[in-house]
């Protein structure tokens, strides 16, 4: 199940970092501003989609699309066959990322407090309810916990996450280089619950600052 070619039609962009395909990895070339040398990393495929899973890019968004771009080099070019599961993390973190992009573009930053009371920048979500700051991490987890959980307990397991992966596809409209009507709806509706959820006295706790 290949769903990675159209990454391949996303715009160049630029980044301190050079991320690229080699057939025995990815290689990035980190910048160093401060003695303005460069200093290169060789690491596994699969270490390159695990950066995403986790928040490795959270704080460089174009970072991690680059990554993306590599990895679907590397299923292009016949060097790395991504499982089902290394797929939904792709996808999963595109989709987040495409929205959160889209909500800063929208609504701008706002400053917070997270969870050890230190001081920090959130994208803002405005909807119909209210607002809510929202995070990379925690947009992941959110679908993640309605999407695929959902189509795993309608469907099973397999076919379950074949399905997400299959509706991830549709949230993206490459044409516009963001969500489609669908994904602006999913996410608006799982926002807007989220928001009524606080106003009854309950907190989300996919939604709260990582």
């Amino acid at each position: 199940m290949n769903r990675l070619l159209p990454f391949s039609t996303l715009a160049t962009q630029s980044a301190s970092d050079h991320i690229e395909a080699l057939p025995e990895g990815i290689r990035i070339t980190l910048q160093n501003a401060a003695t303005q040398g460069s200093e290169v990393l060789l690491i596994s495929f699969d270490e390159g989609v695990a950066r995403l899973d986790s928040d490795a890019y959270d704080h460089a968004l174009l970072t991690g699309i680059h990554m993306i771009r590599a990895l679907t080099d590397a299923v292009v070019l016949g060097y790395f066959q991504p499982s089902d599961r290394q797929q939904l993390i792709l996808w999963r973190w595109f989709v987040s990322v495409k929205f959160v992009l889209e909500q800063e573009a929208a609504n701008g930053h706002i400053t917070v407090f997270d969870e050890q009371g230190r001081q920090t920048t959130a994208v803002l979500y405005r909807g119909k309810y209210g607002d809510i700051p929202i995070y990379p991490h925690a947009e992941r987890s959110a679908i993640a916990s309605t999407v695929e959980r959902g189509l795993v307990e309608c469907y099973g397991e397999e076919e379950g996450l074949r399905h997400a992966l299959t509706f991830y596809v549709a949230m993206i409209d490459f044409a516009t280089d963001g969500l489609t009507d669908i994904g602006r709806g999913v996410m608006a509706k799982l926002h807007d619950g989220a928001i009524q959820t606080i106003k009854l006295g309950g907190v989300p706790p996919t939604l709260t600052a990582h």
